[in-house]
Formats: C-alpha cells, sequence, structure tokens
C-alpha cells in the first residue's frame, strides 16, 4: 500500500489539518527524519509533530489507544520529557512539553487546546 498523504496514519493526517484550522496554533511541523532527533534505546525517535502557540512549544505523539501502555512508547515519552526538560534549561521564552495523545482523541474540528486537554496525563510508567 502507497502512503500518499505523508502520514503514518488517518488520526496523524486528521491532526495536521485540526493543527491547520486552529488560529492559536502559529506554526506546527511534521519533522523530517532524524531533524529533531530524540534519543531512545539507542536509536533516533521521531516526534510526530511539533506544535507553538502564542505561549508554549509541543511535541506531539498520536498512538492507537491500544499502543499507550505498551512498554515502548512509555520508553519514548521518558526521552522526549527529558528532551523538553533539557531544552527548557537552555532556552529562555517559551517552555517546550510534550504531550501523548490516543488517535480516537483526534478531530478535525477539535482545537488544539481542546485535543491537549485530552492528552495522556499518566506518562510515568
Amino acid at each position: 500500500m502507497i502512503n500518499r498523504t505523508g502520514f503514518d496514519s488517518d488520526p496523524e493526517r486528521e491532526f495536521a489539518i485540526a493543527l491547520e484550522d486552529d488560529d492559536r496554533v502559529l506554526k506546527w511541523i511534521r519533522p523530517p527524519q532524524s531533524q529533531l532527533p530524540i534519543h531512545c534505546r539507542g536509536e533516533v525517535y521521531n516526534i510526530d509533530f511539533v506544535a507553538e502557540t502564542e505561549s508554549d512549544r509541543y511535541l506531539i505523539e498520536i498512538k492507537a489507544r491500544n499502543e499507550l501502555n505498551s512498554p515502548e512508547v512509555a520508553e519514548k515519552a521518558r526521552a522526549a520529557i527529558q528532551w523538553c526538560e533539557l531544552a527548557n534549561k537552555k532556552e529562555l521564552g517559551k517552555p517546550w512539553s510534550y504531550k501523548l495523545l490516543a488517535d480516537d482523541t483526534v478531530q478535525t474540528s477539535s482545537t488544539l487546546a481542546f485535543m491537549l486537554g485530552m492528552a495522556v496525563k499518566d506518562l510515568s510508567s
């Protein structure tokens, strides 16, 4: 099957539409491979989205609900959280944070703020 959308899943495509339609999102990207390296388990982990609002910057990952509790997702979340912590120490200005969204919470008609409000809360596992 050929992926002509440039996204790994339909929820990722829908998330991009929601970001594009949200007036509070100043800019967003889907980083190219290895352009925003997050190191996890000796490999480079590529985040799904980076989004910026007037007050914040976010690393955002979208996963199928049945994958949210997997050890691999938890390891990647910890690595991304650590990346944000290091970035916040180095840079002054808008804070970075990591958000993990279940694919079934993504809707093209939702705002970024609404979807981030439904992000996975406990990433400590």
